[in-house]
């Protein structure tokens, strides 16, 4: 009788470990697919004709756009911001201007499919992840002085 149980016991630890390695790969995947389309919305929303002019002021539009193209592309998500583990994922953008630098706010919110929820008849576990990025260097006026 001891051995079921403990082989049971070792199952379910089995899973649990599974799940919470899934959940922190997941989560390092999410943040590391923000940083880089944040950085692909600075470096296409931000034109070489304000830059040499001193200026950085960024094309929202533009910028959204490439960032949620990157975003799904290091995801490898399909056109509902979906695949194998992520499944309801929302991707915002908030962008500001602080002074004279830029700044882009993303929060990227998705429910990971794991195991564990699923055998209590839930969907999955929802994790949120925030990032802030400023334009990250200053430019001084290159423009030619006539």
């Amino acid at each position: 009788m001891r051995v079921p149980v403990w082989m049971l016991f070792g199952l379910i630890l089995a899973i649990l470990l599974m799940d919470l390695i899934t959940l922190l790969v997941v989560r390092a995947d999410l943040i590391e697919a923000v940083n880089i389309a944040l950085d692909a919305a600075f470096v296409e929303g931000i034109s070489e004709e304000n830059l040499f002019k001193g200026e950085s002021f960024l094309e929202e539009s533009k910028a959204r756009e490439v960032a949620l193209t990157y975003f799904k592309q290091n995801l490898n998500l399909d056109y509902n911001l979906e695949n194998k583990f992520l499944q309801k994922t929302k991707f915002e953008l908030n962008f500001k201007e602080e002074q004279t630098k830029p700044m882009i706010s993303a929060v990227v919110s998705t429910t990971v499919t794991t195991m564990v929820p699923k055998l209590v008849g839930h969907k999955g576990i929802e994790i949120t992840v925030r990032k802030k990025q400023y334009f990250l260097q200053s430019y001084k006026n290159m423009a030619p002085v006539f």
